[in-house]
């Protein structure tokens, strides 16, 4: 599969653009720690030239599978 390398955005980018859920940079920063091994599985994250870089519909897909995970653990 091809992707296209505008399709990646900052992280600062991302969690400006979905601050209803990120609501500082911290906060984007302690999900990526915590859930960088999903995040690359799922193709989002990229490291590129020492800096964390996103995939915008990928790393949407990843933080919706990880909070629909959550909630069904909170629910059991």
């Amino acid at each position: 599969m091809t992707e296209s390398i505008q399709a990646l955005m900052s992280a600062k980018a991302y969690q400006e653009s979905r601050a209803h859920l990120f609501p500082s940079t911290q906060s984007l920063s302690w999900f990526i720690r915590t859930h960088r091994q999903e995040l690359i599985d799922g193709g989002a994250l990229h490291v590129i030239a020492g800096r964390n870089v996103l995939q915008e519909a990928k790393t949407d897909e990843v933080v919706l599978a990880i909070g629909r995970q959550s909630a069904q653990r909170a629910a059991a």
